[in-house]
């Protein structure tokens, strides 16, 4: 977990060199190359560490809780298909 927040942290911090090159070749000098240098190798490397260790699965929302348990004391086949018929078909 922690080596995916540092891969984000790597990936932020070589945008933003990369940024700051990008800015600095738009002067008449020219750009700073160490900057897209580094900027580009904390991006790839922040990349890497990303994708090596993914987040594991949050758990499951708590929302909507007590209509899932009403649910499940309702699966009763019987009951689901009564619930599945129009209600003109009861009126007949």
């Amino acid at each position: 977990m922690i080596i995916n927040r540092i891969g984000t942290f790597l990936m932020l911090l070589g945008g933003f060199l990369l940024l700051l090159f990008v800015f600095s070749a738009q002067e008449a000098q020219g750009g700073y190359y160490p900057l897209f240098l580094w900027g580009a190798g904390l991006f790839f490397l922040g990349v890497f560490l990303w994708f090596r260790n993914p987040r594991p699965p949050g758990q499951p929302a708590e929302r909507f809780r007590i209509f899932r348990r009403a649910a499940k004391k309702g699966s009763n086949p019987d009951t689901r298909e009564k619930d599945q018929r129009s209600p003109r078909s009861n009126n007949r």
